[in-house]
This record gives structure tokens, C-alpha cells and sequence, in this order.
């Protein structure tokens, strides 16, 4: 289980890319999204992956699912952390909370081994 994202295409603004994502995966506009996070993954096999998290209160559209995503609901008490990956328990309540956060973390496969969290007052990711 996961947020709507995806890959920068070449000419796109990790803002646009937030924007076209959430269009294509789940069929509405984000309004005003915020770049609230930025998150480092790096994996024991070599890979590894920077991602820009982005905050938006508000929406045109009705969610509809696409062949990407099933889009519900769910109260912020009851976020279902145990079927999504287990570094989201971490930064995505600071996310909630209208905070703003650099995450670093290093998996082997969808085990995690390492985690640290910095609160910050701004991001630089663009």
C-alpha cells in the first residue's frame, strides 16, 4: 500500500511530477500541494532512490481506481502502517502533523536496517 508517485520525467519539476502522478494513478488534481519531505533509500543491493514527499490539503476530482492504485479513505488513527513499507510508520506521521522532514534509510529486500529522521524547517528538493 502506497501514496501515488512515481519517476521525474525528463523536463519535469518534482512538484510536476507530483501532480501528473497523482493524475495518472488515482484521477484527481492535488491543489497547492507542499514539498514536505524528502526521503533517501538506499538498498544492500546498490540501489537506491531520493524522493520528494509532497503535501496537498485539498483535491479536484473524485479519486477513482486506475490499473496503479485502488484509492480509499481511512481516518489518521487509522493509517494500516502493518501493509505498507515499514519505513512509513516513521515520517509519514510527521507528514500528518504538518511537519517537514529529511528521511534516510537502508533496506535489505523489504527488510529495514537502518533509519534516521531529521526534523527540518524547509526541503531542497525542487
Amino acid at each position: 500500500m502506497n501514496a501515488p508517485g512515481g519517476k521525474i520525467e525528463a523536463g519535469e519539476s518534482a512538484l510536476q511530477s507530483a501532480i501528473r502522478e497523482t493524475q495518472e494513478e488515482i484521477a484527481v488534481v492535488p491543489i497547492e500541494p507542499e514539498q514536505r519531505g524528502e526521503l533517501h533509500f538506499q538498498f544492500a543491493d546498490g540501489y537506491s532512490m531520493h524522493c520528494a514527499v509532497f503535501l496537498a490539503e485539498d483535491l479536484q476530482g473524485e479519486p477513482q481506481e486506475t490499473s496503479e492504485a485502488t484509492p480509499f479513505w481511512v481516518a489518521v488513527g487509522e493509517v494500516p502502517y502493518d501493509a505498507m513499507w515499514e519505513d512509513d510508520r516513521h515520517w509519514l506521521p510527521l507528514l500528518l502533523d504538518g511537519k517537514t522532514f529529511v528521511g534516510f534509510f537502508t533496506f535489505d529486500g523489504e527488510a529495514m536496517l537502518t533509519k534516521r529522521i531529521e526534523v527540518r524547517t524547509s526541503c531542497g528538493v525542487e
